[in-house]
């Protein structure tokens, strides 16, 4: 909006384009080629104030849908009826009360007349004779139609509508290149970008992004970027097609061409896992060459024979097989243990000496460890349990219809090995819960007790296990046949049990010896003593130890 001070009783206005542009004879201006004047649009002329609204106001009536002026007090319509005697008298000389207007395709120039109550246009078909218009009927344009500007084709009109137009001649736009695919540009400048679309005639092939085409169609990769140039959009959305199979797929080879191959992911096992497989599929090789899993490219699985390995070694047993299966892990293997326990952690590994062994928990902070040991020719195998030091190593068996159905048969606990021990900690280096047999011919026995008795020639009453008794009167000598009874209370001799006397000192200088013992029944023991020399000789005091063997 520009508002003009030409004096200062005298100003102008004007709205829309080139506001600089200024008539003098215009109090206001309106300038635009797309847009006009809205009026103020009324529906009732009868309402206050526009009933008394002055003359020469404009305003368009939505009752009728007319313009309407107010000319001598009263609103109006711009073009009055004939009958108001007022408005238009004539046009183009012709007075009737009712005119016609035709239109003609005559063989003649373009012209306009009027006769009678008539107005005819005659718009001539283009032809050899004269310039015309462009039909939707067939018609024939001879002679070569030369551009050599610009052609445009403004507000939708087509050169060619509905119906075919036949050129005997060429239509020559003298900056195009054979091929060329014309592009509708701003302003409706027709123009060409070979580079981006071109249409190659003679091999019948076209090309986007690429002016010489080799293929049916030939699409060409966004330079410097693995991007192809060929875009699928909505595909987020898109329903698969009913039967679709996706046995056959697209892909590109090393020349770029579009191919058709069997689609990998119909037998390839994917990242995200598959599902539905056909029985008998598998992950792995199908020739013989090694399957290899890595991680970081590093091995850790092979999958193979033992040739293809190369893990065939012809001078140890057990190596020489070439086509023996392998799986050859070249890595730690490490188990899953809950987080809790999390001292060590379940594991089979090669040391730094090159020897095979096994680490885990015990419980949730002990541990157990077990392998090859030694180095070079001497080599050797351990079984580790810790880490206090009193955690057993414990081996069972296992019957199915006993019970309890699993049994100890030995551990080793400390420094100590218990057999049939049934849980309890054993109490010396091998300490033996049921029978014993020693040697191929021995005989089994159930136990070896040790018992150390003390004879006491005055008291007649002492020892470290049971109660000592002998004959009535402990003074007495040897009975006539050289012999003295000791009997001894021992918890845990058998009555079948053999007895061994040990004597802790020497009875030689007395000329007394053991002459026997033996079980008089369960948990009593008789030691006889007999003599060389005179039946008065003293027995003393000394320990005697007692050993029971029970069978």
């Amino acid at each position: 909006m520009l508002l003009v001070n030409l004096q200062a009783d005298a100003q102008q206005l004007k709205l829309g384009k080139n506001p600089n542009q200024l008539r003098r004879d215009a109090i206001l201006e309106l300038n635009s080629d797309k847009q006009g004047l809205l009026l103020p649009r009324i529906n009732d002329t009868l309402q206050t104030p526009i009933n008394t609204a002055a003359d020469g106001m404009l305003i368009f009536l939505t009752a009728d849908n007319t313009l309407r002026v107010r000319a001598n007090g009263i609103w109006q319509k711009l073009v009055p009826d004939a009958s108001t005697g007022t408005g238009i008298k004539t046009l183009n000389g012709l007075n009737a009360t009712a005119q016609t207007f035709a239109i003609t395709n005559n063989d003649a120039a373009l012209a306009f007349n009027s006769t009678g109550t008539t107005h005819t246009l005659n718009l001539p078909i283009a032809g050899t004779t004269y310039p015309g218009l462009l039909s939707i009927v067939p018609q024939t344009i001879s002679g070569t139609k030369t551009f050599t500007n610009e052609v445009r084709m403004n507000n939708g009109l087509s050169v060619l509508n509905n119906a075919a137009a036949n050129f005997s001649g060429n239509v020559n736009i003298s900056t195009l290149t054979p091929g060329s695919l014309l592009f509708a540009g701003a302003a409706g400048t027709v123009s060409q970008s070979n580079a981006d679309l071109f249409w190659n005639n003679t091999n019948k092939s076209m090309g986007i992004g690429n002016a010489t085409p080799g293929n049916k169609l030939e699409i060409s990769g966004v330079a410097n970027s693995p991007v192809s140039g060929l875009r699928l959009t909505g595909l987020g959305t898109a329903a698969f097609a009913p039967g679709f199979s996706s046995n056959r797929v697209l892909s590109v080879n090393n020349n770029g061409d579009v191919v058709v191959i069997n689609n990998p992911a119909s037998s390839n096992w994917l990242f995200t896992g598959n599902a539905n497989i056909a029985n008998g599929s598998f992950l792995g090789t199908t020739d013989d060459k090694a399957m290899v899993i890595k991680s970081n490219n590093n091995t850790f699985l092979e999958f193979g024979r033992r040739q293809t390995l190369g893990l065939t070694i012809p001078t140890i047993p057990g190596y020489t097989n070439n086509d023996e299966n392998v799986m050859h892990i070249r890595s730690t293997m490490q188990f899953y243990s809950p987080t809790a326990l999390f001292y060590y952690q379940p594991k089979f590994f090669i040391d730094g000496d090159g020897d095979f062994r096994m680490i885990g928990n015990a419980g949730s902070s002990d541990f157990f460890q077990f392998g090859a040991t030694g180095t070079g020719n001497n080599g050797g195998f351990d079984f580790i349990i810790g880490d206090d030091g009193d955690e057993p190593i414990v081996f069972k068996s296992d019957q199915y219809n006993r019970t309890p159905r699993q049994l100890e048969i030995m551990r080793l606990q400390g420094d100590k090995v218990g057999i049939g021990m049934n849980g309890a900690t054993p109490t010396a280096n091998l300490d033996v819960a049921g029978n014993v047999k020693l040697g191929d011919g021995g005989t089994v026995f159930n136990s070896v007790l040790k018992s150390r008795q003390r004879i006491d020639a005055t008291t007649f009453n002492a020892g470290n296990n049971g109660n000592q008794s002998g004959t009535a009167n402990h003074t007495s000598n040897f009975d006539e046949n050289g012999f003295r009874k000791y009997r001894f209370n021992i918890d845990g001799v058998t009555a079948d049990a053999a007895i061994i006397a040990n004597p802790r000192v020497d009875l030689s200088t007395k000329r007394i010896a053991v002459a026997y013992a033996r079980v008089v029944s369960a948990g009593v023991v008789e030691i006889t003593f007999t003599t060389s020399g005179p039946t008065g000789v003293a027995m003393g005091t000394f320990d005697i130890d007692i050993t029971a063997i029970n069978f």
